[in-house]
């Protein structure tokens, strides 16, 4: 039997701190679904980033931001999407230049990137950058959950 695609919406607050309660949400309804270790480290590191760059590059105060998890047997469709903030360029470009060596940060894209089978920067409902990435979990379609 295959089990019915989930919607799950969030509203993180717009503090580093929350993203780790954010990142066991998703880790267990991966799990829940049969997700291998390794796709679900994956999906769970670039969801990560995604939300770390909207609370600080696109959040601020008080801002919310918003994770919207639709899961199905087959794929993860991950959305990520901030308020912005004035005066940063919204969103931001795919094709940027990786930092220079020796840099401890500027990476998240670039993570984003190679771990999602698919990934979009577009503006946001709300006014930022919202990030939607796809990830597929390699499980054939007819194969059952447990």
């Amino acid at each position: 039997m295959t089990a019915r695609p989930s919607h799950t919406e969030l509203l993180v607050p717009a503090d580093l701190a929350a993203i780790g309660a954010t990142r066991s949400v998703l880790s267990e309804l991966l799990s829940s679904r049969g997700w291998d270790d390794d796709r679900l480290e994956d999906a769970v590191l670039a969801a990560s980033e995604a939300i770390g760059n909207a609370i600080e590059h696109g959040s601020i105060g008080d801002d919310r931001v918003s994770v919207t998890i639709h899961l199905s047997d087959e794929v993860l469709d991950l959305r990520v999407a901030d308020t912005g903030r004035r005066g940063r360029a919204t969103p931001p470009r795919l094709d940027t230049a990786p930092p220079p060596d020796g840099a401890d940060r500027g990476r998240g894209l670039m993570i984003m990137r190679s771990l999602a089978a698919e990934l979009e920067l577009s503006r946001s409902e709300l006014g930022g950058t919202e990030a939607r990435m796809v990830f597929p979990s390699d499980r054939a379609p007819d194969e059952e959950t447990p």
